[in-house]
């Protein structure tokens, strides 16, 4: 810890992690509101799938970045912790954003507070916020935390885990997509006959970041996965082409599920983002004020990741916005992402001035050291 008892940080998972994030806000800004203004088959829609894919290390990059560090056996894990602070304050910025975003819906599209809101109200906290899915799901890999630290004690065992975690959950997903029949047909015997379902869930990411960051790759081993990466995405790029297409234009289930980030491509994709961070900025930049920077967005980045979706929607009603996105998709897309981005960042830095801020935006900034937590440990963890 330093002396004003501040986290120490390491410079290239906060610049991971602000990239990630951003990567997010990008991607549901063109989904929710900009996606239907670029023609299908046209010269800037070409364009934008590669800028879609090219985001779509954004969520397991955030998962191995969170098992990176609460997996990491130099933090001890104190259950009453666990549960009192962090999954608790998980549940209550997840419930409170929920409301949040269903009475604000609830006003602009019912126009009421009435007995439509309240009839509707229970639905929207389960099925609407889609973004907000992340936080059911990291709440449920915190509970367990302990048998997966479990995993990590042996290195063998890990491997193991992450090897079945890949051929059983991440490829019959592909194969779903590319090749229905075999497929569904693993699928089946995965989910129904067999009971492996756990293996197709999101604790693999959360292993695979602690073991690449406890064993860096080799220059050759790092290479072949980038050129693994540009493949994947590659392939991605050309089946949500010939799929949509085949389709007449129509957007396919192909291209919703190609960009999923339980594909394995997008394992592939995320471990290279990952490995690439971890050796270009393993050495942070000389420049304090560059340091001190990223340290400060990726400290509110998670609220960020919460709060977007307010100003995504806001947009839908600024006069001339979707017209001025139009003349060159490609820059004023990423411009207005950077906006949304900028805004919810100031926004989350502002609740995280309330004495109660943990409670509304996670685990965000600098907390004071607990006696028997152990000296110099990271802190950049989710």
């Amino acid at each position: 810890m330093t002396q004003q008892g501040r986290k120490t940080r390491i410079f290239w998972y906060d610049a991971l992690r602000v990239a990630a994030i951003f990567a997010v806000t990008y991607s549901h800004m063109y989904v929710v509101a900009f996606e239907p203004l670029v023609p299908t088959g046209s010269f800037y829609w070409f364009v934008q799938i590669f800028y879609r894919i090219m985001a779509d290390f954004c969520v397991p990059v955030l998962l191995m970045i969170s098992g990176t560090f609460m997996l990491s056996s130099r933090r001890p894990l104190d259950m009453k912790d666990l549960y009192g602070r962090k999954i608790l304050r998980l549940a209550t910025a997840t419930v409170f954003w929920v409301v949040a975003y269903a009475v604000v819906r609830a006003y602009f599209y019912d126009e009421t507070f009435g007995g439509v809101f309240w009839a509707e109200f229970g639905r929207r906290l389960v099925t609407e916020n889609y973004h907000l899915w992340y936080m059911y799901t990291i709440i449920g890999l915190y509970m367990l935390l302990p048998i997966l630290r479990k995993i990590c004690e042996s290195e063998r065992l890990q491997l193991y885990f992450i090897g079945l975690w890949l051929v059983l959950g991440m490829l019959p997903n592909m194969l779903v997509t590319v090749w229905p029949p075999v497929g569904e047909m693993l699928l089946l015997f995965r989910d129904e006959k067999m009971g492996l379902s756990i293996f197709a869930g999101c604790a693999g990411f959360m292993l695979l970041g602690q073991y690449m960051s406890a064993h860096p790759l080799s220059d050759r081993n790092r290479r072949i996965l980038y050129l693994m990466a540009v493949g994947t995405q590659l392939f991605s790029a050309a089946t949500i082409m010939i799929t949509t297409a085949r389709g007449g234009g129509i957007i396919s289930d192909a291209q919703q599920e190609i960009q999923n980030s339980g594909q394995i491509n997008n394992v592939v994709y995320g471990a290279a983002v990952f490995a690439f961070f971890q050796h270009r900025f393993s050495e942070p930049p000389r420049s304090a004020r560059v340091r001190r920077g990223v340290e400060w967005l990726a400290e509110h980045s998670f609220g960020a990741y919460l709060v977007h979706q307010f100003f995504i929607v806001a947009m839908l009603y600024v006069p001339g916005l979707q017209r001025l996105a139009q003349v060159f998709p490609p820059l004023t897309l990423m411009v207005l992402a950077g906006i949304v981005f900028a805004l919810s960042i100031l926004v989350t830095a502002l609740i995280s001035k309330l004495p109660f801020a943990p409670y509304l935006i996670g685990e965000t900034g600098p907390r004071r050291p607990k006696k028997k937590e152990l000296t110099g440990a990271p802190g950049s963890g989710a």
